[in-house]
């Protein structure tokens, strides 16, 4: 309607002037907008940065402290293996003395370290020997355990077929098994192993296993972030050996498996921070490979920590959220101050058009009256002035002239008038006087 008006009122003009207002209000939108779509941007970008950074400082923590720890069991396995008693039972392993005061000493360490699931003494043989355990006679050969901490369950047990003791025999300093399931807790538990070095001469094998949980339980389950972050371990092999999920501890789970290898090859690319999708779920992950010396581990071990994004940017949704309203909020307002305007301007603009309107309707009256008054006083033919108006002309001039003054006034005649009507004809006659008047 306004701009129908607009068009009667200003043509062509009032559209563009309708336009101009459009296209402001069409422009505030859109600032609103673009400011709302940076700012969210913005905001997901310093989210997803707060992820890295708190997820890369949680990680590094979480692998130093593992390191630190892995350490102090090989620092642990060797002190062990250096012990007299282990020693001297490694040169007569028939010794039934020599059994009770290592399997005392152990058992004495086991109480300093009770996270130790079986901390067992392998010997090196020529030949197989037997030895009494709890009344029965059992053959120890070459790599078997000679004495442990778990009231002897395990001696005779071990041998070549497992990593921890035929790294050993190879010359390892020291090497550290494969995360597996403990047979009395189910728990996941390693192995670590030194040699018993006498004279140079590799005479037996210290053992300890630890179980995994007692470091993770603290450093690795504690550690959560809102509904959806926490922080696991896995290993090359693709086993997950720390959840916060109990269930896929060490789970026969291929496809868990699978992806578990998947992120670590991701690591091993170079990529730290990545996102993934597991079981239907967009995530972001940052990992890194625990520093263990190569060659002395059976698998690598690695830390992530991970998120679920929409919990991530949830302040992000928030945001946009309110953003949206704001912005309809004040697009409403906007146009509503615009309609507003549009119509007192557009009341402003019809009463300048009518005051014009009048200012044009009087001087065109004023013209016509000038005329329609002139046309009074003029001979229709001629354009001359007629008989009324001279004498009213005459009279006026008589009137304000004083008595010195003199009034002239010529009369024109034209002769033979009246020949000329008769022998050509009015018309002709009319031509005559038009002729004489200019």
């Amino acid at each position: 309607m306004i701009e129908y008006v607009y068009t009667c009122i200003l043509g062509d003009g009032g559209v563009m002037y309708k336009k101009y207002h459009k296209f402001f209000y069409i422009t505030i939108v859109a600032i609103l907008l673009l400011g709302s779509v940076i700012s969210v941007l913005h905001i997901r970008y310093v989210n997803k940065q707060e992820f890295i950074e708190s997820s890369k400082q949680l990680v590094d923590q979480t692998s130093s402290m593992l390191e630190f720890w892995i350490e102090d069991q090989i620092r642990i396995v060797k002190q062990v293996a250096k012990n007299e008693n282990v020693i001297s039972l490694c040169l007569d392993p028939e010794n039934e003395r020599k059994q009770k005061l290592t399997t005392d000493y152990l058992n004495e360490l086991n109480a300093l370290y009770p996270y130790y699931e079986n901390l067992p003494v392998s010997v090196i043989l020529d030949e197989p020997i037997s030895v009494q355990v709890n009344d029965e006679k059992i053959i120890i050969a070459n790599g078997e355990f000679i004495t442990d901490t778990v009231n002897g369950d395990t001696i005779g047990k071990g041998g070549m077929d497992y990593s921890y003791i035929s790294k050993i025999i190879d010359g390892n300093p020291y090497f550290i098994s494969e995360i597996y399931r403990s047979i009395w807790r189910a728990n996941p538990i390693f192995v670590v192993s030194a040699p018993v070095i006498i004279d140079d001469v590799l005479k037996g094998i210290a053992i300890i296993s630890p179980q995994m949980d007692y470091f993770t339980t603290i450093f690795v389950d504690s550690i959560t972030v809102g509904k959806t972050g926490y922080m696991f371990l896995v290993d090359d092999s693709g086993e997950i050996i720390a959840h916060n999920n109990r269930d896929l501890i060490l789970s026969d789970s291929l496809a868990d498996r699978e992806f578990a290898k998947k992120i670590v090859s991701r690591v091993e690319s170079g990529e730290m921070f990545f996102e993934d999708n597991y079981k239907m779920i967009d995530k972001y992950y940052y990992g890194k490979k625990i520093n263990l010396e190569p060659g002395n581990t059976k698998n690598d071990m690695y830390v992530f920590f991970t998120q679920n994004k929409v919990e991530i940017y949830q302040s992000v949704h928030g945001f946009a959220l309110v953003s949206l309203f704001v912005i309809v909020v004040t697009s409403a307002l906007i146009y509503r101050l615009y309609v507003l305007l549009s119509k007192y301007q557009y009341q402003k603009i019809r009463e300048q058009h009518l005051v014009d309107v009048n200012n044009n309707l009087e001087i065109e009256v004023k013209k016509r009256t000038r005329e329609l008054e002139d046309m009074t006083k003029r001979d229709s033919m001629t354009n001359l002035y007629n008989h009324k108006y001279i004498y009213e002309y005459l009279n006026h001039k008589i009137g304000i002239s004083n008595s010195n003054k003199k009034i002239v006034a010529a009369i024109i005649d034209i002769d033979d008038f009246k020949k000329i009507n008769d022998n050509y004809g009015h018309q002709i006659g009319d031509e005559v006087i038009k002729s004489v008047s200019n």
